[in-house]
């Protein structure tokens, strides 16, 4: 496989400076697909504290919605853990394998929010691997989730199910278990219930949130588990999406009503909230409402706005035969919904 110069450029500059490296904007753009290819460019051996400060760097760029940047901080996250898993110390290659997972598992998430399905599963795939190499089970968990996810957009809701069901399982907390734990173990439910209800699945759905929820209970404080954060607001976020996908727009709006959005930590989360309100807004027929609701997640995140499933919102309403709201042609406008 031919290496990419462009991205032997990036990696010699991330081994030369301290993590984050200065952006080079005139440089050649890393597309998704190069993150296919990244572990294949000769790279430097990396310490561990190296590679985590890497890591909390593109976690920090996904949790503020600056996804042209985390393509090109990925592609050197991979190339380094990779060549760290392959050539470094003994000691650093158990580090740099949980890395590289964590860095698949994200690139996984960035195709999700570029609505490349595709790509999201084979890079998920990867990240499955990597983690079952490390022998822990918070990074197969974690990993196992991606897959899911990838799984669910495809339409295989039932397959995602059942994935997340058994790898649920393996890491039930017990009567003394850690926040951690408790905080994987709820992201899953959630997802799981998502899947449920995009497959119709109300019963199951619902069963699957109260198994979060009570999960949430037992935190003493908001966790990231994986690149999400879960508490007891995360589980509310996550029925707005369930019941708007159950086609039930009243009780989404219910649960929307009671989030604090100061408890939602980062700008993609608040943003993640506001257009899955504003979804529900636009289901209940209340085009206004959600318009506010898309002008919200704007003020915080507008790369958000930019991604497919929210341009399907704003033409669907765009081109609705009702009154078209304040402010959304100017809206779509800006975030190129329309031209």
């Amino acid at each position: 496989m031919r290496r990419r110069d462009v991205l032997s450029g990036l990696t010699a500059t991330a081994a030369a400076t301290v993590w984050p490296w200065p952006v080079q904007r005139d440089a050649a753009k890393v597309s998704l697909t190069d993150l296919l290819n990244a572990e294949s460019v000769a790279a430097p051996a990396l310490a561990p504290q190296s590679l985590t400060d890497m890591l909390a760097a593109a976690r920090r760029a996904f949790n503020t919605s600056h996804y042209d940047d985390l393509t090109s901080q990925l592609a050197v996250l991979i190339a380094g853990a990779a060549s760290t898993r392959q050539d470094g110390r003994d000691q650093d290659r158990d580090a740099a394998a949980v890395v590289l997972a964590a860095g698949y598992r994200l690139a996984s998430e960035l195709c999700v929010k570029r609505n490349d399905d595709a790509l999201a599963w084979v890079l998920a795939d990867r990240a499955l691997n990597a983690a079952r190499a490390t022998g822990s089970p918070g990074p197969v968990a974690h990993a196992s989730r991606s897959v899911a996810i990838a799984m669910r957009r495809a339409g295989h809701h039932g397959d995602a199910i059942s994935l997340l069901s058994a790898s649920a399982a393996q890491i039930q907390p017990g009567s003394h278990p850690s926040d951690a734990g408790l905080a994987t173990y709820g992201s899953m439910l959630c997802t799981a219930a998502y899947a449920g209800a995009q497959a119709g699945r109300r019963a199951e759905a619902e069963t699957l949130l109260g198994e979060a929820a009570e999960a949430a209970g037992r935190i003493s404080a908001p966790v990231i588990a994986g690149e999400i954060a879960f508490s007891p607001t995360h589980v509310v976020v996550y029925r707005i999406g369930v019941f708007t996908a159950l086609g039930d727009s009243a009780t989404a709006l219910d649960h929307a009503s009671t989030v604090d959005v100061q408890l939602l930590e980062t700008p993609e989360r608040y943003a993640r909230y506001c257009i899955d309100t504003a979804r529900a807004w636009e289901q209940h027929g209340r085009h206004d409402r959600a318009t506010q609701a898309l002008h919200a997640a704007e003020s915080q995140a507008p790369e958000e706005l930019r991604r497919p499933s929210s341009h399907e919102i704003i033409t669907r309403m765009l081109y609705a035969p009702t009154v078209t709201p304040s402010g959304l042609r100017s809206l779509a406008v800006r975030v190129g919904a329309v031209r």
